[in-house]
């Protein structure tokens, strides 16, 4: 911030060659005169980088031959670009550099004589990109005027065209020296060569945004990434569209970089040596043990900046759980045998890790979901008396995990750490909006058999939390040691793998 303040006030000191017999009673040292000196910024809008000062110095005499005397000096200087390209490659950006000199003297017989001298120079700037995200160079329009007036000055105005003119600063912003040659030559003055050299620096700044990854251009992907499973070996082809952020339009990329994430598998093309389009088809081929997160890693650069495409496969495990619940017991004449058993149908795919604590310290884990399958639910009761009575109920009901609402699904969650150790969670909570019905048969003795419809539900899955280690077929396979609930004894086991494809 000091070396900038200190440019302020030697460019505002440049206005000593313009001033008459005024100016030279106050040289910078200010010798006889108060001196009030104060800075103000106006830093970038949103999207744009840059800042503009304002230096004001106010001088009031306060010797005997400075007595009446008043000087002010303003400086506007500084400008802005925008952080990033449009989809065309060019960068927008103005600057304004400007002086404005007022003088009052109070001559000895009292007659105040006053003048005013402003420069100023406004300019609109066009940066262009090429398809390496490197600024290219800098055009310049815009004018530069001169005006005077005063007690014993005719007013005049002089005023400069800028046109076309370009500049390209070096790569930390170096002046561009043989254009500010041209600009002094051009106006006679160094305020076009002063605003090369700045704009140059806030035009490299703006580089250094848009030359971020994924700060100002983005990819899409066709399939999206995180939606496909490939087997051993397979292919699949995906399309890289890159897309201004801003705008959504399509940008011609090109890359020397396209790899595979951890290296793992294969990608063909490696390069794209032209950017000659915005959409560009690779294909990925797995490795002979195809894991979630792996696929392609493109680095691109573009006119419009820098972006970084990440395309991934997923995991899906498929498989069954069982869990049967046996109640055997007596109430006074009545003996009762139940036997319930839910079978679930699941595919289990790749979750966003993001949302997950992991449960096995600092090792990795992948985390998976249901997204796909059935839960049936078979009753078997028996109950009976000591006088030879029965009655038998049996059913089977097949429910739609779509058809069950998140709420009752929420604690389904499978997480496999990069160790091989997994966690399992099956529970499915009681939902008694899910009735069916079962038949049921009664036989009395002496009063005939009566047949009727029993009403039933879907009952909770309580196998719960489990922990093991994948099998050497890399399969989440376990068994629950039979848990005792009262009268009842509950029995579950599971089995999930990677499909063959």
């Amino acid at each position: 911030m000091r070396s900038r303040r200190h440019v302020s006030w030697v460019l505002l000191a440049t206005l000593a060659p313009l001033g008459t017999a005024l100016s030279q009673g106050a040289p910078a040292s200010a010798p006889g005169y108060d001196v009030e000196r104060s800075q103000s910024v106006q830093n970038a809008p949103a999207g744009s980088v840059g800042r503009k000062t304002t230096d004001r110095e106010h001088r009031v005499g306060n010797a005997e031959d400075t007595l009446g005397n008043e000087l002010n000096y303003v400086l506007v200087f500084g400008g802005f670009a925008r952080r990033c390209p449009t989809d065309e490659g060019i960068v927008g950006g103005d600057f304004e550099y400007s002086i404005t000199y007022d003088a009052t003297e109070t001559t000895d017989d009292g007659e105040i004589r006053r003048e005013h001298q402003a420069r100023r120079l406004n300019l609109q700037l066009k940066g262009r990109v090429g398809d390496d995200a490197k600024l290219i160079d800098v055009e310049m329009n815009g004018d530069f005027t001169v005006e005077r007036s005063g007690s014993a000055i005719a007013p005049t105005s002089e005023r400069v065209e800028i046109r076309g003119r370009r500049f390209t600063p070096g790569p930390r912003g170096e002046p561009d020296m043989p254009a500010m040659a041209a600009a002094v030559e051009m106006t006679a003055d160094i305020s076009v060569a002063s605003a090369i050299l700045m704009a140059g620096t806030i035009y490299r700044d703006a580089e250094a945004e848009w030359s971020k990854l994924n700060e100002c251009v983005e990819f899409s992907f066709d399939p999206p990434t995180d939606t496909e499973m490939l087997g051993p070996n397979q292919s699949r082809q995906v399309r890289f569209e890159l897309r201004s952020k801003a705008n959504g339009a399509s940008v011609p990329w090109k890359s020397e970089n396209i790899g595979r994430i951890r290296g793992i598998g294969t990608v063909e093309p490696t390069k794209v040596e032209q950017a000659s389009s915005a959409s560009v088809t690779l294909t990925y081929t797995a490795s002979d043990r195809p894991r979630r997160g792996h696929g392609i890693d493109v680095a691109a650069t573009s006119r419009a900046g820098a972006a970084n495409g990440l395309w991934r496969i997923v995991d899906r495990y498929e498989g069954t759980f069982t869990q049967v619940s046996r109640t055997v017991g007596s109430i006074g004449i009545y003996t009762g045998n139940t036997v319930e058993t839910l079978t679930g149908r699941l595919v289990w795919t790749s979750d966003n890790a993001g949302q997950h604590a992991r449960s096995f310290g600092e090792v990795e884990s992948s985390f998976y979901r249901p997204t796909a399958g059935e839960v049936t639910v078979e009753l078997a009761n028996v109950n009976t008396n000591s006088i030879a009575g029965s009655c038998e109920t049996q059913g089977r009901q097949t429910f739609a995990l779509s058809s069950l609402p998140p709420s009752v699904l929420q604690y389904l969650l499978l997480e496999i750490a990069a160790d091989g150790r997994y966690k399992l969670i099956l529970a499915i909570t009681d939902y008694p909006q899910t009735p069916w019905e079962a038949s049921s048969v009664c036989r009395i003795p002496g009063a005939g058999t009566t047949r009727q419809k029993m009403p039933a539900m879907l009952s909770a899955v309580e196998i719960g939390i489990q922990q093991g280690t994948l099998n050497a077929e890399q399969a989440v396979v376990g068994e629950m040691a039979p848990q005792q609930r009262g009268p009842r004894t509950i029995t579950g086991n599971w089995s999930f793998k990677l499909p063959q494809q």
